[in-house]
């Protein structure tokens, strides 16, 4: 995904490079999920290249936040206030990305989308490496998701036996919400008390569960 996307700035700069460098005059280099690219957007009419390299300002941060800040889905600042992004140098010149993002097709750089099903396996893959999540939690969550097709409900036991299941069965708490807000709570862009407020998150059950919910998430790759 993030290859695809600095192809897409790539030739971006071929149509509207001068006029890009022009406004940012920095150079960057990304490091993403383990591979880095270095953007030039001081000298000519800018470039890419892949690699790690010298820059004015250095952004880390994982694939799914960049391709998220690239679409204008997470705000910069937000990612970089949330701890899912890192910068170092010139941190002006990290204001001034959306010059460049602004210059490109949202519909060319939209990132592939977490679904319900992804962020279950992507959750029962950190309790299995993470056991001890059950004793720091020891409480039963029962999910109820209303998608576009209808309500989805899972357990997931961080009493017992560490196990998601897509059943409707006994749970210590009980959350409902809607599908595109069970995504945003579990990546970090919905808090979960501000959700609760608005009216988007209901809970049934022992409700200082929901706080230990940070547990399961914090040590996940969502």
């Amino acid at each position: 995904m993030s290859q695809q996307i600095f192809d897409r700035i790539e030739q971006g700069l071929k149509t509207k490079g001068a006029d890009i460098v022009s406004q940012i005059q920095g150079t960057y280099c990304f490091n993403i999920g383990g591979d880095s690219w270095v953007v030039d957007l001081k000298n000519g009419n800018g470039s890419v290249s892949k690699g790690a390299g010298n820059a004015e300002c250095t952004l880390t941060v994982d694939p799914d936040t960049f391709a998220k800040m690239v679409t204008g889905e997470l705000n910069g600042q937000a990612a970089f206030m949330q701890g899912k992004l890192k910068l170092q140098g010139n941190m002006g010149l990290a204001i001034k990305l959306s010059t460049l993002f602004n210059s490109l097709p949202q519909e060319d750089v939209a990132p592939g989308k977490l679904d319900i099903d992804t962020i279950f396996s992507e959750l029962q893959k950190h309790i299995d490496a993470d056991k001890d999540v059950i004793n720091r939690v020891g409480a039963i969550f029962k999910f109820v998701i209303n998608t576009s097709t209808g309500a989805r409900t899972f357990t997931v036991d961080l009493k017992n036996d560490g196990v998601i299941s897509e059943t409707d069965g006994n749970a210590d708490t009980t959350l409902t919400l809607a599908e595109e807000d069970f995504i945003d709570l579990m990546t970090g862009n919905l808090n979960g008390q501000q959700a609760f407020m608005a009216g988007k998150l209901r809970l049934q059950g022992n409700m200082a569960n929901a706080m230990k919910l940070s547990e399961l998430t914090a040590g996940s790759k969502l």
